[in-house]
């Protein structure tokens, strides 16, 4: 049975690197993802779609906000686990579960509208951590 690699990661790289994955929580369904600064200047979203650089992640944050706004559900939510971050050079891979609820307008039950994983390539750029390649694979 081989160990896993261990990360070599600071207390405070591996904090600044969660903190980026709640706020693409926060910000991805709240219509807002172009307000910050989540990605490289030439970072890409692959999930049906391939967006890249962060003129491309606007887009897609707006195409987004404009599907949930004549979306049946409301209050979309996703949750991340089992957050796994290896550190590779100047390159931390990280990869984690997804889950995301959201509530039916109509009948106001809760439901599971996600599941899968993403997988990522974080980069440092003017100092912060930031994704240089973020892919959702659904289950």
């Amino acid at each position: 049975m081989t160990t896993p690699a261990r990360s070599v990661l600071s207390v405070e790289d591996r904090y600044a690197i969660e903190h980026l994955y709640s706020a693409y929580n926060r910000y991805i369904d709240s219509d807002r993802i172009d307000e910050v600064e989540l990605f490289a200047p030439d970072g890409v979203y692959v999930s049906s779609n391939t967006y890249a650089g962060r003129a491309a992640l606007a887009d897609f944050g707006r195409e987004r906000a404009a599907k949930q706004a004549t979306s049946p559900l409301r209050n979309a939510q996703p949750w991340n686990g089992s957050l796994l971050l290896e550190e590779d050079g100047d390159l931390v891979r990280g990869s984690c579960y997804l889950v995301r609820f959201a509530v039916d307008r109509e009948t106001g039950s809760q439901q599971v509208v996600t599941l899968g994983h993403y997988e990522d390539e974080i980069v440092r750029h003017a100092g912060a951590w930031v994704f240089a390649r973020r892919q959702v694979f659904p289950a």
